[in-house]
């Protein structure tokens, strides 16, 4: 374990260095391109070292039977050297983009006529799943944007996931049995669909919600008109 944590040190230096050398080049009109370019790459070199240790040294603690409070310790710590690496990256990942027209922020939207025009639109916030059943295919139609996006990494993607879940939830804990890894992201994502996104699971809780709904509307002194009923 110790010497699993050794080899880790000269990982997570790396990135501290890595992220004080960035800031300079990010400063300034014109950022330094093919400078943030070499250190994007050596930046994704180093966390796919850092993240191999993290995963090895998780393993070692479950197969030596550490305490919890041992684990959840090296979680959380693991936790801010991601989010350390996935801010990083979209800092340089955006500085590399081309420059937009100054003063708004645009995005290509088709037009009625089939050609493409530049509109204004808002940035749309990342809504997180509570674990309730009723409110999953709104997550999952927001967060599906993110699964087939082929530009992101799946390591990234894993990060995005395990930040749509809020703390404390079934949901969270299922997640939470994977180590965050590229090669664990498919089969975190399966068991959340598989546990809520299921058709049979999903049909069987709206016929529930619907003979609830109509049996109490039968028993209720104040009867909902259809169009409340409906909705």
């Amino acid at each position: 374990m110790e010497r699993l944590k050794k080899a880790r040190a000269p990982f997570r230096s790396q990135l501290t260095k890595l992220t004080n050398q960035v800031g300079p080049l990010l400063q300034g009109k014109k950022p330094d391109i093919r400078a943030l370019a070499a250190k994007l790459e050596l930046l994704e070199h180093l966390w796919t070292g850092l993240e191999d240790v993290d995963r090895k040294i998780l393993d070692q603690m479950l197969d030596d039977d550490a305490e919890q409070d041992e684990i959840d310790a090296e979680h959380d710590a693991i936790k801010q050297y991601e989010e350390t690496y996935v801010l990083l990256k979209q800092d340089i990942k955006r500085a590399l983009q081309p420059p937009s027209p100054p003063g708004s922020v645009y995005s290509e939207a088709a037009s009625v006529t089939g050609r493409k025009k530049t509109v204004q639109l808002p940035v749309i916030p990342l809504r997180k799943f509570d674990g309730e059943l009723k409110n999953w295919l709104g997550w999952w139609s927001q967060f599906r944007k993110i699964h087939d996006d082929e530009d992101i990494d799946d390591s990234d993607k894993f990060q995005y996931l395990v930040s749509a879940i809020e703390d404390g939830t079934e949901a969270k804990e299922i997640v939470s049995g994977y180590p965050q890894s590229s090669e664990n992201y498919e089969l975190a994502l399966e068991a959340l669909r598989e546990h809520y996104g299921d058709d049979d699971i999903q049909l069987q809780y709206y016929v529930r919600e619907l003979l609830s709904l109509i049996i109490n509307n039968v028993t209720s002194e104040e009867k909902l008109s259809l169009p409340k009923l409906h909705r």
